[in-house]
């Protein structure tokens, strides 16, 4: 579904990594607020909790640099996904 420009699933999510990032966080032994951190110092990302928790649910899709950033701070690869 598209809406202004942006895609959509039927559902409204605009990602299907989201739940998946999320699991890996967790998986990581790391809460929301300690990911953000991680990923503003090693990652030099400006990203806030509302933005993670907002991947996470797929509410809002994600660039691939920004997805590169989580896949740093977590210590993973692409196939890793």
């Amino acid at each position: 579904m598209r809406k202004r420009g942006i895609v959509e699933d039927k559902h409204g999510k605009r990602n299907a990594l989201g739940p998946r990032l999320q699991e890996l966080r967790k998986a990581a032994g790391l809460s929301q607020s300690k990911f953000v951190e991680k990923l503003q110092l090693q990652a030099k990302w400006d990203c806030d909790k509302a933005v993670l928790a907002s991947i996470e649910n797929g509410r809002r899709s994600l660039t691939d640099l920004e997805l590169l950033a989580i896949l740093k701070v977590l210590k993973l690869r692409w196939a890793d996904l």
